[in-house]
């Protein structure tokens, strides 16, 4: 068969609110009341906890207190909302006031990152806020970081005493989520206490600061080249062992994936060495086979629930191309050896797979039965549609580059992927390019894109977006309007209920909608098992100030008490099983985002409800938490 062309695309960045200079550093002091970009910097939490008083919250007190031995020790957090996500922190000093010493002994005040969220005003020796600390005082392993540690000795009686901590605060503006701020502990040789001045201290002057100096790298621009893509996959008389060793593929590859060569890259550009890969593949009577070389010179996994923010490959199948997909999945291997159909199912009945990480990068092996694809009789000279693309996360967090080798998805079976074509023999010479395996791709002209790739995040108090509206509906609260709650909640046996609408989507009709998630950031659980989120759409208009579980409006009823009537919720558009502590959690809600496009005055939002084997409590920062980064957000992928 001859090749046809393929669109390239490209990506194309998502402009900020308020545009940093790229290329120059830029310093920020940060402290409770401070001007900053013209507007007052507020958010600043701190206290102290006391094993002598363990019941006694001193968030409102105008001091801190740390005494050697653990007696005392303080917590203190800033938000990092008003430093650019993609700033490289080149220093970073926490700066704190001490007033006062009960001896003439130095302390040594040593700083570990916090683990979890707490309370400034009712946080004590004994609970964060809700709840207990894994340990009395903030000690365990959940609480805080035992591991990395910064310090600095104290030896006066009065004076602004600075602290390094440039590695926290670049990991903090880089993962917001991760930010729950410091413990500050004392170590002496001898029983002594330093008195520092809080952010609740009536002269400013005098707060705890935080000097961050930064700078903003100039973003390298997407250089995709064009090509036609085909995959001729041969036969094999002998059946593959999926055990992550590619000894037996001995051909030449069936296709090269990276920056040079993709159809879609988004994010930064990597180079060869940091993300590039070979992929092969074969069939037989049972088994649909794929194996992969993938180039990757920082190994990251593990690091999110969502598959598809650290470092894996995607492979995208099209048993019955033309049948709306059908025979359609996408499958995710991850690095650390997760692997999920579209991102969070299980994988189907008898599929096969292996990854085995090696020096530069990892290997992967995957067998696919040809009933998953719907395909019962395969064939020399069938005609299947595929495409594959890999993610690379160096950093932790979220992802920071994404190849697809054919189309513009790996999850749309409409997104121009690449014939495959079944061989009756050995690959024909002229079938694809044999790669000589060097890491330097060669280079061609970037084409105009045919398509472009945009991706946009809605979040209220980033940028000038302000259309979220969000509450809970309480089985145990059911006439009390909880829209003006900082925090939403649900919990398992349909106890409570969160309602979240994103309105005025800034995309017209003619926008493809590629993926789409709800995002929410996890704060805290009742309990550590897994938990099934589930998002459904909302058929009927609800207010935020004045939904409950009984009533949609003051006016208005439910069809069913926590809107559970069929007029009050549609069918169920996505699910994402929960197992972490805290962090950013993504449910897919792409075919609901689509239809709002296509039809706005559908748009009523999303019901989010959990599932689970036991009673438990999931709480998350609603639209009116004071640190914006951490309030429900919608991530739209769309071309």
């Amino acid at each position: 068969p001859t090749p046809t062309a393929t669109p390239t695309f490209t990506a194309t960045p998502s402009p900020t609110a308020t545009p940093t200079p790229a290329g120059s550093a830029h310093t920020l002091t940060l402290y409770e009341g401070a001007t900053v970009r013209g507007g007052r910097y507020t958010g600043v939490s701190d206290t102290y906890l006391s094993r002598w008083n363990p019941t006694t919250p001193y968030g409102r007190e105008g001091t801190l207190l740390v005494r050697s031995g653990g007696v005392r020790v303080a917590l203190i957090r800033f938000p990092l909302d008003v430093i650019p996500s993609q700033a490289i922190v080149e220093e970073a000093t926490l700066q704190l006031y001490q007033t006062v010493r009960d001896r003439r002994l130095p302390l040594t005040l040593r700083g570990y990152p916090l683990r979890r969220v707490w309370d400034e005003e009712r946080a004590t020796w004994q609970t964060p806020g809700e709840g207990a600390w894994d340990a009395p005082g903030a000690q365990g392993p959940g609480d805080r970081d035992t591991e990395r540690g910064v310090a600095a000795t104290v030896n006066q009686d009065r004076g602004w005493v600075n602290i390094d901590v440039t590695a926290f605060v670049q990991g903090w503006v880089a993962h917001p989520g991760q930010n729950f701020g410091l413990i500050l502990e004392g170590e002496s040789s001898g029983g002594v206490q330093y008195t520092f001045l809080s952010s609740q201290w009536n002269d400013p002057a005098r707060r705890p600061r935080l000097i961050v100096r930064y700078v903003l790298p100039t973003p390298p621009l997407p250089t995709p080249t064009p090509g036609p893509k085909h995959v001729y996959v041969p036969v094999r008389v002998t059946p593959v062992v999926v055990d992550g060793i590619l000894n037996e593929w001995t051909g030449d590859p069936v296709a090269y994936l990276s920056a040079g060569n993709a159809d879609t890259l988004f994010r930064q550009p990597p180079s060869a060495t940091d993300l590039s890969g070979w992929l092969w593949s074969a069939w037989d009577g049972e088994y649909l086979y794929f194996a992969a070389h993938i180039i990757d010179d920082v190994l990251v996994g593990n690091d999110s629930i969502d598959v598809w923010r650290d470092d894996g490959v995607e492979l995208a199948i099209d048993g019955v191309p033309g049948h709306a997909g059908e025979g359609f999945h996408q499958i995710t291997l991850v690095v650390d050896g997760r692997a999920t159909d579209f991102g969070s199912r299980v994988l189907p009945d008898g599929v096969k797979h292996a990854v085995r990480p090696v020096p530069g990068g990892y290997l992967v092996e995957l067998a696919v039965p040809w009933p998953v694809l719907n395909v019962l009789g395969p064939e020399a000279g069938r005609e299947l549609a595929f495409t594959w693309g890999i993610h690379d996360d160096d950093d932790g967090g979220d992802w920071d580059s994404y190849l697809i080798w054919a189309g513009y998805s790996t999850i749309d079976p409409n997104a121009h992927l690449a014939p495959l074509t079944l061989l009756a023999g050995t690959l024909p010479p002229t079938a694809t390019p044999t790669p000589t395996f060097t890491l330097t791709p060669t280079s061609t002209p970037t084409p105009t894109p045919t398509y472009v790739l945009h991706e946009v995040v809605l979040q209220d108090g980033i940028g000038s977006y302000t259309g979220t509206r969000d509450t809970t509906l309480s089985r145990w609260q059911p006439r009390t309007p909880l829209g003006e709650e900082a925090l939403l909640e649900i919990r398992t046996q349909g106890d409570a209920v969160t309602l979240l609408r994103f309105s005025s989507l800034p995309l017209s009709g003619e926008a493809h909608v590629v993926r789409a998630t709800v995002e929410l950031f996890l704060m805290d659980r009742s309990a550590f098992v897994p938990v099934t989120l589930e998002a459904y759409t909302l058929r009927r208009s609800w207010s935020e100030g004045e939904a409950t579980w009984e009533q949609a409006t003051a006016t208005q009823p439910w069809d069913g008490v926590g809107a559970s009537g069929s007029g009050d919720r549609g069918e169920r558009v996505g699910s994402q099983v929960i197992t972490q502590r805290t962090g950013w959690v993504a449910v897919d809600v792409t075919e609901a985002v689509r239809t709002w496009v296509a039809h706005p005055e559908t748009n009523l939002g999303v019901l989010l409800t959990a599932q689970g084997d036991l009673p438990l409590s999931l709480t998350f920062p609603a639209r009116e938490w004071l640190a914006a980064k951490v309030r429900p957000r919608l991530r739209i992928l769309y071309r």
